[in-house]
């Protein structure tokens, strides 16, 4: 192929869970549902992200978002060998902007109940209960007496929770991978390359993935059709 003029890509995975450094905190709590939030990482000036709800387990997190944040980046995050600092905005759905007035509202309805013990966002209080220790925050600390400055902290730990990625998850059960023969070299209307008259690529050997792994079920049947139908009336 690469004597016909074909470029290929690097077959890579995408789809998977990360193993994140906070999972080894004492205070880390897996099986939860972050319900809207958004995942991103720096690489080298460019920002990706994704959103959505994020899974927490015993080794990192998973979920739509992080499955989506895997397929955006996959070149980048294989390059870094799926080792990048992450920053995660877990209330992504009540926006920055916000915070203050949730705080403020705690303050003035629950001013006796402990911060730990109450969360005002739409996130699991295991998790919330995560980031307050995280934060320094005294456990005994009651709404009434929440300074400025720890409502700071516990602000940027909602919308900018900074951890690392380690890697992919331990089992490394991607759902599928990328790469392959580059998508510009092939006419979509024939399945033909364009670089040798009479020779097809389908499926997985081209480079197609997307979010979900059921797209690239959807592309070999697909492509497939669409070869089989040109050919048909070409040659039959």
């Amino acid at each position: 192929l690469l004597q016909m003029g074909h470029t290929l890509l690097p077959e890579i995975p995408s789809l998977y869970a990360l193993r994140i450094d906070a999972a080894g905190s004492p205070n880390w709590q897996p099986g939860l549902a972050i319900p809207d939030a958004e995942i991103s990482a720096d690489f080298g000036g460019k920002k990706i992200s994704a959103t959505g709800a994020i899974l927490t387990t015993h080794f990192g997190i998973t979920g739509p978002a992080v499955l989506k944040f895997s397929s955006f980046a996959a070149p980048q995050l294989f390059e870094k060998n799926f080792k990048i600092g992450l920053k995660i905005n877990l209330i992504y759905g009540d926006f920055y902007a916000k915070t203050g007035v949730f705080f403020q509202k705690m303050r003035q309805k629950e001013p006796k109940k402990r911060v730990k013990n109450a969360c005002p966002f739409a996130i699991p209080l295991a998790f919330w209960q995560f980031l307050i220790a995280e934060c320094g925050v005294n456990d005994a600390l009651t709404y009434a007496n929440l300074s400025k400055a720890d409502e700071a902290k516990i602000t940027l730990a909602l919308a900018e929770f900074s951890c690392c990625a380690e890697g992919r998850a331990p089992n490394k059960s991607e759902f599928v991978t990328c790469g392959g023969v580059d998508c510009g070299e092939v006419d979509f209307a024939t399945m033909q390359s364009k670089k040798a008259k009479n020779l097809f690529f389908l499926g997985e050997c081209l480079n197609l993935d997307a979010i979900t792994g059921g797209f690239n079920l959807h592309a070999a049947w697909t492509t497939a059709y669409v070869c089989a139908n040109y050919l048909n009336k070409t040659f039959f």
